[in-house]
């Protein structure tokens, strides 16, 4: 017998991580509200936590 364990992955704060590593300039992150719950198999899978949805705004730095 085994367990799986799961893990939420907060993706928009590591692409804002390697998006400042490689000179962009972190915005904003939105963080959409959330309009409906988990489906059935998110939550067999995750468990009531709802999955967050963000929109990440980086900006190029003009070079000088």
């Amino acid at each position: 017998m085994y367990a799986i364990v799961t893990k939420i992955i907060p993706v928009d704060m590591l692409c804002t991580e390697i998006a400042e590593a490689i000179g962009f300039v972190p915005e904003k992150i939105y963080v959409l509200p959330q309009r409906k719950g988990n489906s059935s198999q998110q939550m067999k899978r995750f468990g009531k936590e709802s999955l967050r949805k963000s929109i990440t705004v980086w900006r190029k730095p003009e070079k000088i």
